[in-house]
């Protein structure tokens, strides 16, 4: 086959055709395209306008998009806004579409009408807000309302990592639909984060309206209720944890139905504001049964210092998610009795074993206590008649110190008991850690470490566990709490004590599931790594795959080139490059191995491709190349050209082969069109050397 192009040849029909179609009078082109027609003709874009709702800034009203054949809802500046809101209505438009998230408005078109008053079109949803929704639905549903609060937390979260604030969140702002979607809407009030305080922003006149739950729009600019303490300060600095004490007020009006600050006078409500002055929701409200977890969730979030609230709407929202799965809060700063309470609640069955185990040894241990507290009386008796009888005396003598001895040994009994339920306990981290670390990582590690801290309260000095936290914190690149694991330079474990000397490397990284590192710093912990000894290559792939699946956009490829580079560098030369736009992926090496998986020294066996998308593959490699190390590769254009010889003798599969690249003599296509299979008609495409 050749690789040379087939020349052009116009095809002159399509010129008499494109002739015929500008010589075609109106009522020919309405036979050819009447939608185009119809949609030519059309004058008024936006028809049939019926007011829904109105609020202290603009008008929202149904219309029917003649151009579009949709119903939508546009927002108008209120008769009586002027000029002087103009800016601050276009800027809520163009603060919403700079946001793409499922639960937040979508805005479709900004422009001015025919007096020169702007307008905006967006989604047309239901007419129920969260207020509404909270109302009819009793305590049993508290769960649900839960979900839909944290649906907003990661709505706003999206917003924050945007560098968007929303400044207005209230039950009115959240349209809630008996189907349970969610949608965060009016604007009006956001800003970027850069914008620090509110001394640079233009004025407006006041609110002249009842205070209600409308959104006031003079020197202070929010809804009372939900306002954070910096909103009724003047040249306060508004960020994150602004909105984060709006969604501790959602919270609260969620599990009682009112929001935390509340009074009839409006000067009152502005002071109480000022001071986030309100009572403790479990007292206030008693018969609504809120979980101390819940009300710590919102005295956090709504605290008066900014800096003893969550950080951000992610923080909040994995607080949230901790108490809908069972764990402890951050809020709440567990004891670990209540940790190991919660711990017991979603691990039931191996916590009953080990308890009835436990009580059993314990029933023993204090059945004999018993037994020996008796003796040692009997014998303190005897010592008084020993008095008499000296004789007698030094019998009882040797028999207290034997009874002594029983004691001492029941006490090591015990001892020993806790060590070895420390033991099994670190074991069962481990096992769990080789089981689930490539099918659900951020739990998996989450899980490990709580199993190893527990085992270390029974025996601080388990060195299994102490191994399994730092691993743990290692795999999250949370160096700066490996440093603090007491006792780590005195392990046996080579292993361990590589994981120790890496973190003092990288002893300001303190990363989480919430909180990533940027590519630049994980490419530097890759290559660091991967000089380490004894190797650390498996260690790396489990930690770049708790990345890949924590970051919400995947894995950096900067990060898998780094890695692949790590994985084969024992070949003098290797490099490697990604193209991002055309996922094309190109290896050299100077030896004809090129690792693409890992199957040994707890590697996953799996594609090191799946960290990235790989559209074509070009291999350059001298030597044979053995084009069954390919198995199962998912790309769909494969260039081989570059390797030296060809070898391949049984079948293998490549699900999305469209097309390979060989070079003339290399390999029969006979051979590649035997053993090679696809789902798709694929082609071989013969280079000249």
């Amino acid at each position: 086959m050749s690789d040379e192009p087939v020349p052009y040849q116009p095809d002159r029909r399509l010129g008499r055709a494109y002739a015929e179609a500008n010589l075609l009078d109106p009522a020919g082109m309405e036979g050819i395209c009447p939608d185009f027609e119809e949609l030519r003709r059309i004058q008024e874009r936006y028809v049939d306008d019926t007011l829904l709702g109105t609020g202290s800034l603009k008008q929202v009203w149904k219309c029917w998009d003649a151009r579009a054949m949709r119903w939508i809802a546009m927002a108008r500046l209120r008769e009586d806004r002027g000029a002087e809101y103009y800016d601050l209505f276009v800027h809520e438009a163009r603060i919403i579409s700079s946001l793409n998230h499922p639960n937040i408005i979508k805005v479709y078109n900004l422009g001015a009408d025919s007096l020169g008053r702007p307008f905006f079109t967006m989604d047309l949803k239901g007419d129920s807000t969260l207020a509404d929704f909270v109302h009819p639905l009793g305590p049993g549903q508290r769960r649900e309302l839960l979900a839909i609060f944290l649906t907003i937390c990661e709505a706003i979260a999206h917003a924050h990592e945007r560098g968007v604030l929303h400044l207005d969140l209230k039950p009115e702002n959240i349209q809630v639909d008996r189907l349970g979607e969610v949608l965060v809407c009016d604007w009006g009030l956001a800003k970027r984060t850069e914008e620090a305080t509110i001394d640079d922003e233009p004025t407006y006149p006041g609110q002249t309206e009842s205070i209600g739950n409308l959104t006031l729009m003079g020197e202070i600019r929010g809804t009372p209720g939900y306002m954070a303490p910096e909103q009724v300060t003047p040249g306060a600095r508004q960020d994150k944890r602004t909105d984060v004490f709006a969604l501790g007020c959602i919270l609260h009006y969620i599990l009682t139905g009112k929001p935390p600050i509340i009074s009839n006078s409006k000067e009152e409500l502005i002071e109480k504001t000022r001071t986030a002055e309100f009572t403790h929701p479990s007292k206030q409200f008693p018969q609504c049964n809120i979980p101390e977890s819940l009300s710590a969730v919102i005295l956090k979030a709504c605290a008066a210092d900014p800096g003893e609230r969550y950080h951000s709407a992610a923080e909040l929202s994995s607080d949230m998610r901790k108490h809908l799965t069972g764990y402890a809060t951050q809020a709440e700063d567990p004891s670990f009795l209540r940790a190991a309470r919660f711990f017991i609640m979603r691990h039931r069955l191996p916590v009953v074993i080990s308890m009835t185990s436990l009580l059993a040894i314990g029933g023993i241990s204090a059945w004999l206590l018993n037994d020996l507290q008796q003796e040692r009386q009997r014998v303190a008796s005897e010592k008084q008649r020993a008095e008499v009888e000296r004789q007698k005396a030094a019998d009882y003598a040797s028999e207290a110190s034997m009874l002594d001895s029983l004691y001492q040994k029941e006490v090591q009994t015990r001892e020993s008991s806790r060590r070895q339920l420390a033991s099994k306990l670190a074991r069962s981290a481990n096992s769990l850690k080789n089981l689930g670390i490539f099918k659900s990582p951020v739990r998996t590690v989450s899980e490990v470490e709580e199993l190893a801290q527990l085992a270390l309260q029974l025996n601080p000095e388990d060195n299994i566990a102490r191994a399994e936290v730092v691993s743990m914190r290692c795999l999250q690149l949370n160096f700066k709490g490996v440093l603090e694991v007491e006792g780590i330079e005195h392990t046996q474990s080579n292993f361990t004590l590589s994981l120790f000397e890496l973190a003092k490397k990288f002893p300001g990284y303190a990363f989480s599931n919430s909180r990533r590192p940027t590519t630049e710093q994980l490419t530097d912990y890759i290559r660091a790594a991967g000089e380490m000894k004894p190797d650390l290559t498996a260690h790396i792939e489990r930690t770049l795959y708790y990345d890949h699946v924590a970051r919400e956009n995947g894995l950096p490829y900067p990060a898998f080139i780094a890695f692949l580079e790590v994985v084969n560098r024992h070949p003098k030369t290797f490099s490697s490059e990604y193209e991002p736009k055309t996922k094309k992926l190109t290896i050299q090496s100077s030896e004809n191995i090129v690792t693409i998986n890992l199957a040994r020294g707890g590697g996953s066996g799996e594609s090191l491709f799946r960290f990235i998308k790989v559209n074509e593959l070009v291999l350059q490699c001298q030597g044979r190349y053995d084009l069954h190390d390919l198995d199962g590769q998912s790309m769909e254009t494969i260039n081989v050209s570059g390797c030296s010889t060809l070898h391949l003798n049984k079948t293998v599969p490549l699900p999305n082969l469209k097309k390979i690249i060989i070079r003339e003599g290399q390999i029969s296509p006979e051979r590649l069109q035997q053993f090679i299979r696809s789902q798709h008609q694929w082609e071989i495409i013969i280079v000249k050397e």
